[in-house]
C-alpha cells in the first residue's frame, strides 16, 4: 500500500453508509512531536488540527508556550491555538464545548479532525464525556509518540536553552506583574512563575548585586528545565492511565532514535519510525482496514535489501538466496482471523519446473513477490492503494490459484511447488 506522495486521500470512501465520523487524536510528553506529527498526517490526508494544549489556546508567550510557527503549520489550518484571553479561565469544560463545536464544523467540510497536544484530561473529558455523545458519533484513532524519558530529559534541557536564546526571558518579562495570580491563565505555563524571584530582586528598591541576578536567572532556567522534565512524567503517567484502566486503544510510535540523531539522519528517522507508520495507521483506520505493522515493517526491510542487491549487479540465485535466508520461519500471530490467502502466478517459463516459495506474513494485502527469471525479466509487484494491479502480471499464460484459511497465525513463509512458475504473488484478502 502506497500514499501518494504529496497528495490527499478522499476521505468521502469513509462516510458512505450510516458510519460514525473519524477523528484521530495525537498524544505525547512535552516536546516529543505531537504538532509535527499531526500537520504530517494533514499534509497527506484532508485534515484540520485542533489544539489541545491547555496553556496554548492562550494568547501571547509564543517562546514560553512553544507554539508552532505559521512556517511550520505548512498551511494547515489549526483552531484553539492562542487565541483565548490571557487573563481568562480556560478550563477542560470550555474545551469540550468549543472543540465539539470545531469538529462539526471539520466534518460538515468532509475533513478528517485531528485532536493533538499534551493536556490529556482535556482529551480525555472530551472523548469520554458525561452523556457519551462524542463517542456516539466518533471513531477514533490515538496515535502516541512516544520518546525514552531520558533521552527526552537531555531534549528538554536543551530546548529551553534554545528558548532563552530565542529570547524567553525577555518575553516573560514584558508581562511580569509582582501582584500576579500563578494560577490562573497563562500565567501557569511552565517558565512563567519560576522566573518571580528574578523579576523581583529587578524590581526591588534595593541593590541587588550582578553575582546574585545570576545566581537567580540560573535558578529560574534550571527550575524550567526540572519542572518540565516533571510534567513530561505525568503525562505519561496519564497515557498509561488510559491504557490500563480506561482500555483505550492507543498506537504507540517510539521516537527515540529520531532524538539521538541529527539533521538529515533524524528527519529520514522521523519518516521511517514516526510518520510513515503513523500514516498507514490513519488510512487503515479511514478505510476500515487491519495491519500487521511488525510484519510489514520486517517485509519493507526484505524488500529495500533485495533492491539493493539487484542494483549491486548481484545474480537472480544469489539474491533469492539471500532472500531465503533473510525471511523468519517462525510463526507471525495476528490480532484477528483472517479469512482467506490467495496466490497468483505472474508468469509462465517453460524451459523448467521451479521450486518456488510463497513469502507470506500477516500483512493485509500484497506482501512480496519471489525472484524473477533468468533471463532477467523482473515481474516486480506494483501496488496501489494495496491492491496488485491485474495489468502487471501475464494471468492469462499461466494461473495457478491457492488458498487456504488462517486460523490464529500465519507462517512467514510457505513452501509451495508450482509446475512452470516463475514468480507467485501473496496477498491477504478480507
Amino acid at each position: 500500500m502506497q500514499i501518494p506522495a504529496g497528495g490527499r486521500m478522499d476521505l468521502q470512501v469513509s462516510r458512505l453508509g450510516p458510519r460514525k465520523e473519524k477523528a484521530v487524536v495525537v498524544m505525547g510528553a512535552t516536546g516529543t512531536g505531537k504538532s509535527r506529527l499531526s500537520i504530517d498526517i494533514a499534509t497527506r490526508f484532508p485534515a484540520e488540527i485542533i489544539n489541545s494544549d491547555k496553556i496554548q489556546v492562550y494568547e501571547g508567550l509564543d517562546i514560553v508556550t512553544n507554539k508552532i510557527t505559521e512556517e511550520e503549520c505548512r498551511g494547515v489550518r489549526h483552531h484553539l491555538l492562542g487565541i483565548v484571553d490571557p487573563e481568562s479561565e480556560f478550563n477542560a469544560g470550555n474545551f469540550v464545548s468549543t472543540a465539539s463545536v470545531y469538529m462539526q464544523s471539520i466534518v460538515g467540510r468532509r475533513k478528517l479532525p485531528i485532536i493533538a497536544g499534551g493536556s490529556n484530561s482535556f482529551i480525555e473529558a472530551l472523548v469520554d464525556d458525561d452523556n457519551n455523545q462524542f463517542r456516539s458519533r466518533y471513531d477514533v484513532c490515538f496515535l502516541w509518540v512516544d520518546v525514552a524519558m531520558l533521552v527526552l530529559d537531555q531534549f528538554v534541557s536543551d530546548r529551553v536553552d534554545r528558548m532563552v536564546a530565542a529570547g524567553m526571558v525577555e518575553e516573560v518579562r514584558n508581562m511580569y506583574n509582582p501582584n500576579a495570580d500563578y494560577s490562573k491563565g497563562i500565567r501557569r505555563a511552565i517558565g512563567v512563575p519560576e522566573f518571580d524571584s528574578y523579576f523581583r530582586a529587578e524590581h526591588s528598591s534595593s541593590y541587588t548585586d550582578q553575582k546574585t541576578r545570576t545566581m537567580l536567572l540560573e535558578t529560574a532556567i534550571n527550575e524550567t528545565k526540572i519542572n518540565t522534565c516533571k510534567l513530561g512524567r505525568r503525562q505519561i503517567e496519564k497515557i498509561h492511565r488510559l491504557i490500563d484502566v480506561k482500555g483505550w486503544p492507543i498506537h504507540r510510535l517510539d521516537a527515540t532514535e529520531v532524538f539521538q540523531k541529527k539533521g538529515t539522519e533524524a528527519d529520514e528517522a522521523w519518516d521511517e519510525l514516526v510518520a510513515g507508520p503513523a500514516s498507514l495507521i490513519v488510512y487503515d483506520f479511514l478505510f476500515d482496514r487491519y495491519r500487521d505493522f511488525a510484519a510489514a515493517k520486517a517485509v519493507a526491510a526484505i524488500a529495500q535489501e533485495k533492491t539493493a542487491c539487484y542494483n549491486k549487479g548481484y545474480g537472480t540465485l544469489q539474491v533469492k538466496q539471500w532472500v531465503e535466508s533473510k525471511v523468519p520461519l517462525q510463526m507471525l500471530k495476528t490480532t484477528e482471523r483472517r479469512k482467506a490467502v490467495s496466490a497468483q502466478a505472474a508468469h509462465k517459463h517453460t524451459r523448467r519446473q521451479p521450486e518456488l516459495t510463497i513469502y507470506s506474513t500477516a500483512v493485509l494485502q500484497v506482501t512480496f513477490y519471489a525472484c524473477d527469471d533468468d533471463y532477467g525479466h523482473d515481474y516486480d509487484d506494483h501496488v496501489y492503494d494495496g491492491h496488485v494491479c491485474a495489468h502487471d502480471f501475464d494471468s492469462a499464460r499461466c494461473h495457478v490459484p491457492v488458498q487456504r484459511h488462517l486460523q490464529d497465525h500465519v507462517y512467514a513463509c510457505d513452501s509451495l511447488s508450482v509446475h512452470d512458475v516463475e514468480t507467485v504473488v501473496v496477498m491477504m484478502v478480507e
